[in-house]
């Protein structure tokens, strides 16, 4: 299966969004308001991930997710990189296995990921502005 960096990084994006939306336990337009999400875009992606899912014989987001991953890894493109000029590492803090094969530089940011939020610092960051944002995490 090979799927485009651009549906990649949509699969990616929006499958945790929609996990996210589901386990709050708030409608859809609560949920949206909350999160300032549009209520028409997330609709429209919901419905192109379930025919994705559909087209694929796949039954969850986090399988759909995986095969969006492993045909981006299979065709050596990174989803997770960020629109700067530099790179994202990517730290997935529901996995317990760190990942290998990435490398840090100085013109690195870091992308961390839980429960479909994601996190991404690029190399100029503000260290007090990372520490509030990591309490939240924390607490979360």
């Amino acid at each position: 299966m090979y799927f485009s960096e651009k549906d990649c990084k949509m699969i990616i994006k929006w499958t945790g969004i929609i996990e996210n939306q589901g386990k709050s336990g708030l409608s859809l337009a609560k949920w949206c308001t909350k999160n300032n999400v549009g209520l028409s875009t997330l609709s429209h992606y919901k419905k192109i991930i379930r025919d994705l899912m559909i087209k694929h014989g796949i039954s969850t987001y986090s399988d759909l997710r995986s095969l969006a991953e492993r045909s981006c890894q299979n065709n050596n493109i990174d989803p997770y990189r960020g629109d700067g000029n530099g790179t994202f590492y990517s730290v997935d803090l529901n996995d317990s296995s760190p990942q290998t094969g990435n490398s840090v530089s100085k013109s690195s940011g870091v992308r961390l990921q839980k429960n479909g939020f994601v996190i991404e610092i690029d190399s100029h960051f503000d260290e007090e502005t990372l520490t509030r944002v990591m309490a939240v995490v924390k607490n979360a």
